[in-house]
């Protein structure tokens, strides 16, 4: 199947929604273990379709990575980490087309949510310097897109590193505000209200740090960005 997948272009849609609705059935921690040993040889087959380049006649991707994004989340762990430094690696090489870098990053995305401490650690540090660099707009979105998926993480691993850092948080969502590109706001005002939500009265000083920033964005062209900053103004106002 996964030689299908890699091969045939004309029926790969229909295998990856297969593949996809096959792994969501699993609900019991046998299946998912089952299931979850052959993560590393279908993860490879569906990560070289997602990063090839697209021709004209190349059938729509989404079903892909609803594939990988559900096939990510019953991966063995030790696996994932093995998937998550080759893909780290890659998306800081300078020789890969602008296609190659977008796609990478958003795999990365795909990955953030079933991370371990150790992983989300590393991804951190290496997202920190892209948020006050807005020489690459593209990668700085993407660094945004990152850090909300970390901070709305649901397990217990995102909530003890985010418990962990968030003095160094709150402190690189300050200094980076007039970096911010407006392809990243969106993602940063949901950042931002994540951010809110934690704090106490020792980081109150944050409010008046970010609510100009706030404000303006009410007035943002872009919807789904002023919608984000009218959420966030929202939870200032019950802080």
């Amino acid at each position: 199947m996964g030689t299908l997948i890699g091969q045939r272009a004309d029926i790969r849609n229909v295998l990856c929604a297969s593949l996809t609705n096959l792994l969501e059935t699993c609900e019991t921690d046998d299946q998912k273990i089952e299931m979850g040993r052959f993560a590393k040889n279908f993860l490879p087959v569906l990560f070289n379709v997602y990063l090839g380049e697209p021709k004209p006649e190349d059938p729509p991707l989404k079903p892909v990575i609803d594939c990988i994004g559900a096939y990510v989340s019953i991966c063995p762990q030790d696996t994932l980490h093995v998937f998550f430094e080759k893909l780290l690696h890659k998306s800081q090489e300078d020789s890969m087309s602008e296609h190659v870098k977008k796609v990478v990053l958003s795999l990365l995305v795909t990955m953030i949510g079933h991370l371990k401490t150790e992983d989300l650690e590393t991804m951190y540090r290496t997202i920190v310097p892209w948020l006050n660099d807005p020489a690459i707009s593209s990668r700085q979105k993407r660094a945004y897109q990152i850090l909300c998926s970390i901070l709305e993480g649901k397990t217990e691993f995102h909530d003890k590193f985010v418990a962990s850092h968030l003095d160094d948080l709150y402190k690189h969502l300050v200094e980076s505000l007039a970096l911010a590109q407006p392809g990243a706001k969106k993602h940063r005002l949901k950042c931002l209200l994540s951010l809110v939500k934690r704090l106490d009265i020792e980081n109150f000083s944050f409010i008046p740090s970010i609510l100009p920033e706030v404000i303006l964005c009410v007035k943002e062209q872009n919807e789904k960005t002023r919608v984000a900053a009218y959420k966030c103004l929202t939870a200032i106002g019950y802080v």
